[in-house]
């Protein structure tokens, strides 16, 4: 029940969250500002990424693998797992690559993600 219950929460959590893009109508359509919610938290999550990967690694595993089993605890999974799972897979595979090439594909990665929230908020002409 309190996996449910940390669900449920989480979802509110995002919908609340993503109906501030929307405007009074005039901005992003509802189910469409997840979308853009997720491209600029993976931006913003990758430009941390760039000075503490591996701190930001641990940190996605902390929530999602070492949670407690309360309602909070699954809420915390289920609100990381929904925003920051491209991120953390990206960020794991180029770990192991040498320094510089790590890096460069961590820059190359944000930008990508930049591009992909800004090319959403032109759809809608924002």
């Amino acid at each position: 029940m309190k996996k449910v219950i940390g669900f449920a929460l989480a979802i509110s959590i995002l919908a609340v969250g993503t109906m501030f893009f929307w405007e009074n109508g005039r901005g992003f359509p509802f189910l469409s500002a997840y979308l853009f919610a997720m491209f600029f938290c993976n931006a913003l999550y990758g430009l941390l990424s760039l000075i503490f990967q591996r701190a930001s690694i641990y940190q996605y595993e902390q929530f999602v693998y070492d949670y407690k089993p309360t309602i909070r605890g699954y809420c915390a999974k289920y609100l990381v797992m929904a925003v920051f799972t491209p991120n953390y897979y990206v960020q794991k595979r180029i770990n192991r690559a040498p320094f510089i090439v790590n890096r460069l594909l961590a820059l190359i990665f944000v930008i990508w993600f930049w591009i992909l929230g800004f090319t959403t908020g032109m759809i809608y002409n924002i």
